[in-house]
């Protein structure tokens, strides 16, 4: 590449980035948008959406990040895993508190009952936010536990 083509691509590289920082929320749906713009520009100048997709990898992370926090894992039996902990747990509490749900909506889950035609199932971040939940309620307990012994 000479000189010349290199100075014109690093202008143009430039002139992208800040207009694409200005326009663009680099969320789930602002890299969708990115994404059409590269593909526009892929087809004037193949160099600099070569050169601004290897700028930005991170962006890619976080649209998969968040894709994969939103895939639903029917697969996984949420409620035969806490089999023995829902005499003892108040599930109501547990939709309340942490997902500002009321319980039919955690029950729904728990028993993959079909919802508006599809089965419900957890999210993988549902999932991480009722195993932090449940790790949060044990260390209570175990604070409790503690406080009565001494």
């Amino acid at each position: 590449v000479s000189a010349l083509i290199f100075q014109s691509l690093k202008k143009s590289l430039a002139d992208s980035n800040n207009k694409i920082t200005k326009n663009y929320d680099f969320g789930y749906a602002g890299f969708k948008e990115f994404c059409q713009h590269i593909s526009s520009l892929t087809q004037s100048n193949r160099y600099l959406s070569h050169i601004i997709l290897m700028r930005l990898p991170w962006e890619a992370g976080a649209y998969l990040r968040h894709a994969i926090s939103r895939r639903k894992r029917p697969d996984l039996d949420v409620k035969n895993i806490l089999e023995e902990t829902t005499e003892i747990l108040n599930l109501s509490y547990i939709a309340k508190r942490y997902f500002s749900k009321d319980r039919t909506w955690l029950y729904q889950r728990l028993n993959r009952s079909v919802v508006n035609g599809k089965p419900s199932a957890f999210t993988e971040a549902e999932l991480q936010k009722l195993s932090d939940s449940l790790n949060e309620i044990s260390h209570i307990i175990q604070q409790t536990s503690i406080k009565l012994t001494h």
